[in-house]
């Protein structure tokens, strides 16, 4: 979770970046702005660290809290309601804003696991930001088998009526792209699968099942088939900085 937070949040707002630090045994989960100016400072870094904090608690425990949160601007009159509200002492004036806590707590999983069908992967969020509309017929095709994964919902009666167009017409603009719709499916279905495979902890049994394979070993033999490979392989394995 803090490494895609460290990857994406330039695609959501610019001029901030978070970082993951390490000193010892303390992580140091941090967050910065470019904009130089004071007014709402205060404002600005307590509605970031809030947010922070929430993330953290998803995987530690609602009741959970840092050894210490560091914060940019001088310690204001009320500070022990600041304390208080966060649940963690605060350092002011501090040359950063950030969140310390041990790193051995990095190999936690979430406590409550997001259902399959609604993780967002890497990919997903590349596709947003590209933010254009499709320049033909197959790319709109694409798109709309990429969504209607999520509900395993990929006939092609479907996306053509979605298309505005008749199976049969959606059918021959594949073909002019050398291509049919059961191959774009299938295309689609293994670049999620491979997505979920490296991006979270799903079990493969999990991920077969939420992209319409009927079992696992259905699933396994069409990923080895597209990717020359298992879908083991293909988990990633994170664990812990000391």
């Amino acid at each position: 979770m803090i490494q895609r937070s460290v990857r994406s949040l330039h695609y959501h707002a610019s001029g901030c970046y978070f970082s993951l630090e390490f000193s010892g045994r303390l992580a140091r989960w941090g967050i910065r702005t470019d904009d130089p100016s004071s007014y709402g400072l205060r404002q600005h870094r307590d509605h970031l660290l809030h947010p922070m904090l929430r993330a953290l608690r998803r995987y530690l425990g609602p009741k959970w809290s840092p050894i210490q949160i560091e914060v940019e601007y001088d310690r204001p009159p009320n500070w022990r309601m600041v304390e208080q509200e966060i649940g963690a002492p605060v350092v002011f004036g501090s040359n950063a804003n950030a969140i310390l806590f041990e790193a051995r707590l990095l190999g936690r999983h979430a406590l409550q696991q997001m259902p399959v069908k609604e993780i967002f992967t890497w990919r997903d969020l590349r596709q947003i930001v590209m933010h254009r509309p499709p320049r033909t017929k197959v790319e709109a095709a694409r798109e709309i088998v990429r969504l209607r994964l999520f509900d395993s919902n990929v006939d092609i009666d479907g996306a053509a009526k979605l298309l505005g167009i008749a199976a049969r017409t959606l059918q021959r603009q594949l073909a002019e792209e050398n291509l049919s719709y059961r191959d774009l499916v299938q295309e689609l279905r293994m670049q999620r699968a491979l997505d979920l495979l490296r991006e979270s902890w799903e079990p493969i049994t999990s991920i077969a099942f939420s992209l319409g394979y009927s079992d696992v070993a259905s699933f396994s033999r069409a990923f080895r088939q597209w990717a020359g490979t298992p879908p083991s392989h293909h988990r990633r394995t994170l664990s812990p900085r000391p």
